[in-house]
């Protein structure tokens, strides 16, 4: 007899959080499952690892595929899902006991097309927490509902991964990641996904837990071309929603403010980047100066009310000397301060903090 639901795992060179990572489905209150394990075309022993688990266990099928890369070993794994459940889960996280349960029981209880739980995300070191997905009460949503639910979805990053989801394989099937895109991909996914669902349920457990490892460099380069890949998933987004009708002006707000944001997390690594300043300038130009960047700020111009202070369309060389005068003048500024008695320090911080309108 068939399962009920198929874990999707894709394997890449994690042979050392793998025991850690069984374990973890070994403990699962849900017990109607099958684990499917897709090596990448790891290099290290992952593979064998993956092997000797299943060999003790016959919920376990491991799948060996020569090197695929994220989007496409994910598109690639969809063909063997033969349940009418499915969820992901990869193989380095961390996962409590009630993950499957949780996920499962939302989607049954409302019939569901999909099921969200928050994720906490944890730094590798010592395991501790950085971040996590925001709380708010168990909510079902379908019609208008999910549609105006669907900016909070996005800027919440509930739609930024795959894991912490149940979703209905008859849908995911239908959608395909485009194989060109490495990195942001499940966002475009998702997009499509919803506007497939006929209704979403969120849940407030923090099931998951997504460390976050240095080896997982690919998500920290900088420069024009990785700000041209967050702008091409945003228009996708903005494309998507605009094709089935949900392109509000809340939700277009919300996609310029991600926009926004690529712009600042873009534009601050190029400023600490080792380059000459011509290229500096010509990096921060292809951010600052980009035409769709331009048009979001643009459309936002009278009602910028972010939580963060979005950077105004320039060229980049008027960025670049703006920022290194504000550096040269805070240099200065903490220089006369480090020389300067205690009591006058204390006077210039309470004026400081009498502006910003502190008390």
């Amino acid at each position: 007899m068939k399962p009920k639901l198929t874990v999707i795992t894709p394997v890449y060179n994690i042979a050392e959080y793998l025991p850690r990572f069984f374990e973890c489905f070994k403990a699962q209150t849900f017990r109607d499952y099958q684990l499917l394990v897709l090596d990448d075309g790891s290099a290290d022993n992952s593979l064998e690892v993956c092997r000797k688990y299943a060999a003790e266990d016959d919920r376990i099928r491991v799948i060996a595929s020569e090197h695929l890369g994220v989007t496409r070993i994910r598109n690639y794994s969809l063909q063997f899902i033969d349940t009418p459940l499915v969820a992901w889960a990869d193989g380095d996280d961390i996962i409590d006991p009630d993950y499957l349960k949780h996920l499962v029981d939302a989607i049954e209880k409302y019939d569901a097309d999909l099921s969200i739980s928050r994720v906490e995300y944890l730094r590798e070191s010592d395991l501790q927490q950085t971040t996590i997905i925001p709380e708010r009460e168990e909510t079902f949503a379908e019609g208008d509902a999910l549609r105006d639910l669907l900016p909070d979805m996005l800027w919440e990053r509930r739609l930024n991964y795959f894991y912490a989801k149940m979703f209905r394989s008859s849908l995911l099937k239908t959608i395909r990641a485009e194989e060109d895109v490495e990195q942001g991909s499940d966002t475009m996914c998702m997009i499509q996904y919803i506007h497939k669902a006929k209704s979403v349920v969120l849940i407030n457990d923090v099931d998951y837990h997504y460390v976050k490892y240095g080896k997982r460099s690919v998500t920290s380069y900088f420069g024009e071309k990785a700000f041209a890949r967050l702008l091409r998933i945003n228009l996708f987004v903005r494309e998507c929603c605009r094709e089935n009708n949900t392109l509000t002006e809340r939700m277009e707000h919300t996609i310029d403010g991600r926009i926004f944001l690529s712009g600042i997390w873009i534009t601050e690594k190029i400023m600490a980047a080792d380059m000459s300043e011509e290229e500096r300038i010509k990096q921060l130009s292809g951010v600052l100066d980009n035409e769709e960047y331009r048009a979001a700020y643009q459309r936002q111009k009278d009602k910028l009310d972010y939580d963060f202070e979005p950077i105004p369309p320039q060229s980049g060389e008027k960025y670049y000397r703006d920022e290194m005068r504000r550096k040269r003048k805070m240099q200065r500024r903490g220089k006369i301060l480090s020389h300067s008695p205690a009591f006058f320090v204390k006077h210039y911080q309470n004026l400081k903090y009498r502006k910003n309108g502190e008390d």
